[in-house]
């Protein structure tokens, strides 16, 4: 499980290599917009690296 602070985006990079280093996860959960904040994760970019390792996002 990665953990990102709720002030701080998502990385796709780590997204990258967790789905690198762990071919066993089949299902990938990201926040879209953290309300709090006003942040939004880039979730095209986290979407076409799920894709590419066929992943599902949630």
């Amino acid at each position: 499980m990665l953990r990102f602070e709720e002030d701080a985006i998502t990385d796709p990079a780590a997204v990258r290599l967790q789905l690198e280093q762990q071919p066993g996860i089949t299902h990938v959960a990201c926040i879209h917009s953290e309300t709090t904040t006003g942040l939004f994760n880039p979730i095209e970019t986290i979407g076409a690296i799920c894709a590419e390792f066929g992943k599902h996002l949630s």
